[in-house]
């Protein structure tokens, strides 16, 4: 997706709104925390804070934690 730079709030913000809000209230704790169900990597780094700034062609990849073992 075509974005312009921001911060890792404002991109999840962005997807919500051109997609689907669940994606939101998904990928954030009530009170706008990153859920820990989910992972989130940026530039291949784990993303712990929702206001790091996210470089323009930043790569942002989002994974869910598969159980088992």
């Amino acid at each position: 997706m075509k974005w312009e730079g921001g911060k890792l709030i404002d991109l999840i913000e962005e997807l919500a709104s051109r997609y689907d809000r669940r994606i939101k209230e998904e990928l954030l704790t009530g009170e706008d925390n990153l859920n820990k169900g989910y992972l989130i990597f940026v530039d291949g780094s784990r993303a712990t804070d929702l206001f790091i700034p996210l470089q323009d062609e930043a790569d942002v990849t989002v994974l869910t934690p598969i159980p088992g073992g």
